[in-house]
């Protein structure tokens, strides 16, 4: 099996057991699914970390890798409503879903290459403005942690603390 068909697997069991929103409260399409999975890999592998493809019954264990004593969760910003991927805007934690330590931003896509867009601690997700949303999570709540892009460190100083 392809790395491309194991994500799409993953996306399939995510429908399975009732993971069925975006952060923009709709279905994901698989492609959506496996760039993201893409752009995990992508910060996994900047960090010389390995990728964790693997398909969890319980969901994912909150962080994508293990960097120094900290443990790092990759988001993808994601593509415009056009398709192109989109060069900045909010790095987005449910809440009840802080597992990690640190998290990174990643833009682009396979096609256009990803790229680390920055990085902050989960304590300033937690303390920035709240987001949101159009639609409710699984507790029926509409607010998100988030950080936008712009006010994300430079991936130099995440490299300069290990």
């Amino acid at each position: 099996m392809t790395l491309e068909d194991q994500i799409a697997q993953r996306y399939l069991h995510k429908r399975e057991i009732g993971v069925p929103l975006n952060k923009r409260g709709t279905m994901e399409s698989v492609e959506s699914e496996i760039e993201s999975g893409y752009a995990e890999k992508y910060a996994c592998e900047y960090f010389g970390c390995k990728f964790d493809s693997s398909i969890y019954d319980g969901g994912d264990p909150g962080y994508d890798f293990i960097l120094g004593d900290k443990k790092v969760d990759a988001k993808w910003i994601g593509m415009m409503a056009d398709g192109t991927p989109r060069q900045s805007g909010r790095v987005i934690v449910d809440v009840g879903k802080l597992r990690a330590d640190v998290y990174v931003a990643v833009i682009g896509s396979r096609k256009t290459n990803f790229h680390l867009a920055g990085w902050c601690t989960c304590d300033e997700l937690v303390y920035s403005p709240w987001f949101v949303a159009n639609y409710k999570d699984k507790r029926g709540r509409n607010i998100r942690y988030a950080i936008h892009t712009k006010d994300l460190h430079p991936i130099r100083e995440l490299l300069k603390g290990l």
